[in-house]
């Protein structure tokens, strides 16, 4: 195999120690050994897998806090909570593991309260016109309503000295209960309201079983003479019905005045007539509307000529919402005098008295009476109750007129003109106040 020199790469001959040229000592570079022979090795002894272990896991990282939901979660807990244990409860007690005393659905601080909370409300006016009072819608408008469930409530309400008391009992519940209080006059009550006179409304709202009081009113109200009439109100809704309440046909004066209306009637017929007065019953000779005139004739000259009764001009308006003074017929004939409606009221008396059928009709500034001719004719005599002096020297055509049924429709129709009907006082209920 051929060498060279590692220093100037010169060829040398096998077996040379130093290069020929330049000298260098060749170094000596051992034979390559012979390569390994595989060595068969003996088989292992079998040894069973170690046991295995599972990597521990982590626990998972606590989820983050979210505002305004803690309180939420809480009471779902809660909820949760008391639910299982009254299913476990329930079930225990099921299967005789268990007894009732042990059962507690809800701990005692979330159990339900049973007491109910009522409310009241009320309105009530701080004036009464007696003369109005049956068009008075109220004198108290209570409403009531609870915050939950229902309880049984008693409900007094009176003006004392005024009115009778009233008492109801209701129910009341979450939904609004009205109530409109209007009790009965006291009766007999006109002759103790000559004027006016401060009274107090006493309200109550008492519970029917355990006695709690709920609402204890005494409220001050001004209650107005018995003889002011109010025509109308502030807001324009009228009264005039109102009116029959001056119309008395049972006063003892009234009662006077168709005993010498008797006399007047003999001598204004020179007693062809009779001495008496009989209503809607015939007379010997008489056709029946001319019965119904001498008989009005009467009264107004037995109210003129013996009774002294004279007309008293003043002013007077059925549509102001002023207070008036009215006199009642008593007054008219002890004071012998009165305004256009007292003496037309006077009147109104007299032939309801007798069983006729008697209207007052309010013009404007004006009042006037009428008498139907017959029952049921529809024909009246418009009777000028002002035209007392006219009764005395017997100018009968200024003070009585008929009217047929066209005439008597015609006249009722012009402005302003409204006929009461004196036969509505009862179905009214309006009573007499003197």
């Amino acid at each position: 195999m051929a060498t060279f020199c590692h220093e100037c790469g010169s060829p040398m001959n096998a077996g040379d120690q130093f290069c020929m040229k330049c000298g260098a000592r060749i170094l000596a570079v051992p034979p390559p050994s012979p390569p390994p022979q595989p060595v068969q090795a003996a088989p292992p002894a079998y040894a069973p897998p170690p046991a295995y272990a599972p990597a521990p896991v982590p626990a998972p990282a606590p989820a983050p806090k979210r505002k305004g939901k803690g309180g939420l979660v809480l009471v779902l807990l809660l909820v949760a909570a008391i639910v299982v244990g009254g299913a476990i409860g329930v079930s225990s007690l099921l299967t005789g593991g268990g007894s009732a005393k042990d059962l507690v659905l809800f701990p005692p601080a979330l159990a339900a309260s049973d007491k109910v909370d009522v409310t009241t409300r009320y309105d009530a006016p701080d004036t009464i016109i007696p003369a109005n009072y049956r068009s008075l819608e109220s004198i108290a408008y209570l409403r009531v309503w609870t915050d939950g469930g229902d309880a049984e409530v008693v409900v007094t309400a009176e003006i004392p000295g005024f009115t009778q008391r009233f008492e109801k009992k209701l129910t009341a519940t979450r939904a609004e209960t009205e109530l409109t209080i209007h009790p009965p006059l006291v009766e007999g009550v006109a002759a103790t309201l000559n004027s006016s006179k401060d009274v107090q409304l006493v309200l109550s709202v008492t519970d029917a079983k355990s006695g709690e009081v709920y609402l204890q009113e005494s409220k001050p109200i001004r209650l107005d003479s018995f003889y002011d009439m109010q025509w109308v109100d502030a807001s324009g809704t009228p009264y005039f019905e109102n009116i029959l309440a001056w119309v008395t046909p049972e006063s003892p004066r009234i009662r006077d005045l168709l005993r010498l209306a008797a006399d007047s009637a003999y001598e204004l017929t020179s007693g062809d007539f009779g001495n008496s007065i009989v209503g809607y019953q015939p007379v010997s000779g008489y056709e029946q509307a001319d019965i119904t005139y001498v008989q009005t004739a009467a009264m107004m000259h037995a109210l003129a000529a013996k009774l002294g009764v004279r007309y008293l001009m003043q002013p007077f308006s059925s549509t102001s919402s002023q207070l008036q003074r009215i006199a009642t017929p008593t007054q008219v004939i002890d004071s012998q005098g009165g305004l256009c409606i007292e003496t037309a009221v006077t009147m109104a008396s007299v032939i309801q008295a007798t069983g006729m059928h008697a209207v007052l009709v309010l013009l404007p500034g004006h009042a006037q009476c009428a008498v139907e001719t017959w029952q049921d004719s529809g024909e009246y005599f418009l009777i000028e109750t002002t035209a007392l002096e006219s009764a005395v020297a017997g100018e009968w055509d200024s003070v009585i007129g008929y009217l047929t049924k066209d005439e008597w429709t015609e006249y009722l129709g012009r402005d302003g003109f409204v006929a009461i009907d004196c036969a509505l006082a009862e179905p009214l209920g309006i009573k007499p106040i003197g």
